[in-house]
């Protein structure tokens, strides 16, 4: 006789309806005189631009601290803000910080990934919710955010990114942008 090979597997069944996501939870709103940190978990920042970056903060009546590493520079690879170690290490302590109200990034570049898993999430969890922002490399740690703490983040503007500082001196020369024509 010869041997039947056997039956494979049977492949589990497909839902037959989706189930809705798990809500992510909202950090509070910032109010005047919250304190906000400023970090580098990817590219490096010029001084003179987080200098400028954290006077605007200043202006919008935050009290802006910058993080230990924020002006590092990798010795290898110039393209990092300063270690992958240090760059988690400054997010974490931002963040697990009770007297820090939100982690806004200083800008974006390369190696936010680089230093995603060196990060204590389970430290960070039990901090409870803060204001999360930055974009583009960043995308990285709005993602662990979600998956990991269960929170909303705002891809938004970085404290020293090119775009939002030249938006803001546009802004102080001219008043805020109209967002419709104006009637005469």
């Amino acid at each position: 006789m010869t041997p039947v090979p056997p039956t494979p597997p049977t492949p589990p069944t497909p839902p037959t309806s989706l189930t809705p996501l798990t809500p992510l939870t909202r950090p509070a709103r910032l109010r005047a005189g919250a304190r906000v940190a400023v970090v580098a978990p990817s590219g490096p920042v010029p001084e003179e631009r987080l200098e400028e970056g954290l006077d605007i903060l200043r202006s919008w009546d935050l009290e802006p601290v910058a993080g230990p590493h924020v002006l590092d520079v990798h010795r290898q690879f110039g393209y990092l803000a300063g270690p992958d170690e240090a760059r988690a290490r400054d997010l974490e302590e931002a963040w697990c910080d009770p007297s820090v109200d939100a982690v806004i990034c200083a800008r974006g570049g390369y190696g936010s990934q680089r230093m995603v898993d060196l990060v204590d999430w389970a430290a960070m969890r039990a901090a409870g919710p803060k204001v999360f922002v930055g974009y583009s490399d960043i995308t990285a740690l709005h993602e662990a955010f979600a998956v990991r703490l269960g929170l909303a983040t705002l891809h938004g503007p970085m404290a020293a990114s090119v775009p939002f500082l030249k938006d803001a001196r546009h802004r102080i020369r001219c008043g805020p942008r109209s967002s419709s024509p104006s009637r005469s």
